[in-house]
C-alpha cells in the first residue's frame, strides 16, 4: 500500500467521476444539456484559475524565501565584519578599512 496505490487510487476515482458526468449528460434533454455543459466549463475554468494561482503563490513563496535567505546572509556577513574589523577607542569605533597605511606606520600628515 506504497505511492502507487493511492496514484492508482486517484486516477481509478477521477476516470469514475468522468464516466458519471457523461452517463448524467446522456439522460439529459438537450436544453439542460447545454448548461449542464456550462456549469462543467465554468467548474474547469474554477480549477485550472485556482491551480495557477497556487503554482503562482508558490512562484512568489520561493522567491520571497531566497530573497529572505540572502537578506540574513549579508546581515550576518555585515554583522561578522563590524565584530572583526574594527579598532574600538573607547566609545569610537574605527574601522581598519578606513586606516591609511600612514596611520599604521605612526607618522600623520
Amino acid at each position: 500500500m506504497g505511492p502507487m496505490m493511492s496514484a492508482e487510487r486517484i486516477l481509478a476515482g477521477l476516470i469514475t467521476l468522468v464516466c458519471l458526468v457523461f452517463l448524467v449528460r446522456l439522460v439529459l434533454n438537450p436544453v439542460r444539456q447545454a448548461r449542464f455543459d456550462a456549469l462543467l466549463r465554468g467548474v474547469w475554468q474554477g480549477l485550472k484559475q485556482a491551480f495557477f494561482q497556487l503554482r503562482h503563490w508558490r512562484q512568489n513563496r520561493r522567491r520571497q524565501q531566497l530573497a529572505q535567505d540572502q537578506a540574513a546572509k549579508v546581515a550576518q556577513e555585515a554583522i561578522n565584519r563590524a565584530r572583526h574589523g574594527v579598532e574600538r577607542d573607547g566609545n569610537v569605533i574605527r574601522p581598519k578599512a578606513f586606516k591609511s597605511k600612514d596611520d599604521e606606520s605612526g607618522t600623520r600628515h
